[in-house]
């Protein structure tokens, strides 16, 4: 049994990637490739071959070649295709194994998998994307893929002449590599505005000048029934500041 999975390098037109960037990066794809085999079945040999893509274009081709041939080795293949592209594809959220397998295989290959296939495929798929398989010669993919302008993106593909469904940009190389943090884009904590009414009950802390005895006033403050029903003293004035508004901003 025989199945490829390729490194696209997407290049700027009528350009060519660096020789030595291109070989390291070929090198560590190998290797990331032979870990998520080894993983998945020790006894599966992995070569690397080079193919010119289209225009514009270059593919390292990862052959995956089985040794001997035996039960659920179908799976084990198709596993190590999904799980590859799962390091290379431009949102892993948006990106799961099933939806990786209806891209990739077409449905009659889909039925031969059984639900034990299925469960470790998306558990391998989880762990490369949690970054515990295979985690730094994927790294250093892209980290050899950054030194070169010339390359603009990258992705998988398993057949020739195509194009990867999401493929990682440029603008990401460092964030792969682990050259630099990714952005938070979510505030851990956030403030929430709310209007509430509050009333005074303490000794107002200024008081305002009477226009009329020529002396302060104090805020009117209700302390009986009569007052809470809308009953309002003679000899006092209500205070405009007695019952204020507040804006109170609480955190979730």
């Amino acid at each position: 049994m025989e199945e490829t999975i390729s490194l696209y390098l997407e290049l700027k037109p009528g350009q060519k990637p660096d020789f030595e960037v291109v070989g390291l990066a070929a090198a560590a794809f190998a290797e990331a490739v032979k870990e998520i085999a080894y993983i998945l079945d020790p006894g599966l040999e992995v070569r690397l071959e080079f193919e010119s893509g289209t225009e514009s274009s270059l593919s390292l081709n990862a052959v995956l070649k089985t040794l001997k041939s035996r039960e659920g080795q179908r799976g084990t293949v198709i596993g190590i295709i999904i799980g590859t592209s799962m390091a290379f594809v431009g949102d892993a959220r948006q990106w799961g194994s099933t939806k990786l397998l209806d891209h990739y295989f077409s449905k009659e290959q889909r039925l031969q998998l059984d639900d034990e296939d299925l469960k470790r495929i998306a558990t391998t798929c989880k762990n490369i994307a949690d970054g515990k398989i295979a985690s730094e010669p994927i790294k250093g993919v892209y980290k050899q893929l950054d030194r070169d302008d010339v390359i603009k993106s990258v992705g998988t593909i398993t057949k020739p002449h195509t194009r990867p469904p999401a493929p990682v940009p440029r603008s990401d190389f460092q964030i792969r590599a682990g050259i630099v943090q990714p952005v938070e884009t979510s505030p851990k904590t956030r403030k929430v505005p709310s209007i509430e009414r509050l009333t005074l009950v303490s000794r107002a802390e200024t008081w305002r000048q009477s226009p009329f005895r020529g002396r302060p006033l104090r805020p009117w403050l209700p302390n009986n029934q009569k007052a809470r029903e809308g009953h309002r003293p003679k000899r006092r004035q209500r205070c405009a500041g007695c019952r204020p508004v507040w804006a109170i901003h609480t955190e979730e």
